[in-house]
């Protein structure tokens, strides 16, 4: 597998073209067969064994030590059957086939030549039934996804509203209660300043009736002063 990790598609060289119709390949160098490389390991392959199909004359090939031809990737010295492999693919060997018989029934020519094949009909029937009930399915899900999204968007459009009349109702009531205690404020205001004005009303009938008092006692006293004066003059 490390040889073939790093294996680019410039070294390739495709041997798909190996069966041609007029000619097989039935060698490569020494090995009496096709040696051909798998993912996992190499292979045997003997194209001579299937002539029968064509039918084509019949010959037994030589087909010992077929099976010592096949390793796996990881066994040991597989680095250097690899190579041996790939060294045996510079010189091969080809045979012209001869076909004893012909190789296609009068049914097969007459299909071939209608260009029709039911299995394949069928196929692509069964395939488009697969992919019409798939999109079916696709858009079902497609209309339950939209339905749902438009309930969705309707049931958050009410909530929406619900929210913003409620706001509203709750900025309109703000606005009144702010209306009202303004108006409670201008009124305790007004009561201060009334509240106010009758004290001082009131403390200035008190101070002025003190001082009438004051003068009362002044007047009661302004005998004896005179008097005592009087003595203290008379003493001196």
């Amino acid at each position: 597998m490390a040889i073939l990790q790093g294996l680019q598609e410039k070294y390739v060289k495709w041997r798909a073209l190996c069966m041609i119709p007029s000619k097989i390949l039935y060698r490569c160098e020494d090995f009496n067969w096709t040696p051909l490389f798998g993912i996992w390991g190499a292979t045997g392959y003997v194209p001579l064994l299937v002539l029968r199909q064509y039918r084509s004359r019949q010959f037994i090939p030589v087909t010992q030590g077929l099976v010592q031809c096949e390793f796996a990737y990881k066994c040991d010295n597989y680095k250097k059957k690899i190579r041996e492999i790939s060294n045996s693919w510079n010189q091969t060997h080809k045979i012209k086939r001869f076909a004893a018989n012909p190789m296609t029934t009068p049914e097969y020519d007459w299909w071939c030549s209608k260009k029709v094949n039911d299995n394949v009909l069928k196929l692509e029937a069964e395939k488009m039934r697969k992919g019409k009930n798939k999109a079916e399915q696709d858009l079902d899900s497609i209309k339950m996804d939209y339905k749902k999204l438009r309930l969705s968007m309707r049931t958050t459009r009410l909530d929406a509203r619900v929210r913003r009349n409620t706001l509203e109702r709750d900025l309109l009531e703000s606005q009144n209660e702010k209306v009202g205690l303004r108006t409670r404020v201008a009124e305790l205001e007004r009561s201060l300043h009334q509240y106010r004005s009758r004290n001082f009303a009131t403390e200035l009938k008190a101070s002025l009736n003190k001082i009438e008092e004051l003068k009362g006692k002044i007047e009661s006293l302004r005998p004896h002063y005179k008097i005592v004066n009087f003595k203290l003059s008379f003493l001196s």
